[in-house]
């Protein structure tokens, strides 16, 4: 009970911070990754744009559990008809995208650009994310994905 309390706390934090830091968003939704991340599970974000041109970013929340310095992602965007996929390295190495790098948490926030300058026209966008993560000198995807607590998205 204490640690889910953690958690909450946690994400309360990280929505305020990047609420402050980050004034001209208009969209941010985080979905909970229970028991693992698995391989077919699909997080979908849907809005409304409220501004043609927008940047996109991917919030990505872990523990110490998760064994990888980084993440592939596989993203689908769709908008006025029109499909963008793409398959991104999302590195946790690099320190300037952990928002709370000075803690010693065992819980990290990151934030990725996904797209920047994109026109989305007015009709609602949706996103697609998936992970694609293996483990090295394999072929085959890690079935169940340990370690990632919640995957968000923001609109500014």
């Amino acid at each position: 009970m204490r640690n889910h309390l953690c958690k909450v706390l946690l994400s309360l934090c990280f929505t305020i911070i990047v609420g402050c830091s980050s004034s001209n968003f208009y969209y941010l939704e985080f979905k909970n990754v229970n028991d693992g991340w698995k391989k077919d599970e699909s997080l979908k974000f849907n809005f409304l744009p409220k501004k043609t041109q927008s940047k996109l970013k991917v919030l990505i929340r872990n523990d110490k559990a998760y064994p990888f310095s980084n993440i592939y992602l596989i993203s689908k965007i769709k908008f006025d008809e029109r499909l963008l996929t793409d398959t991104l390295n999302l590195n946790f190495e690099d320190e300037r995208i952990d928002i709370f790098k000075t803690n010693s948490l065992s819980v990290k926030n990151y934030s990725f650009i996904l797209k920047d300058n994109i026109n989305f026209g007015k009709d609602s966008v949706s996103v697609e994310l998936k992970h694609a993560i293996r483990p090295a000198n394999s072929s085959t995807a890690i079935q169940n994905l340990k370690g990632i607590l919640s995957v968000g998205l923001l609109a500014e």
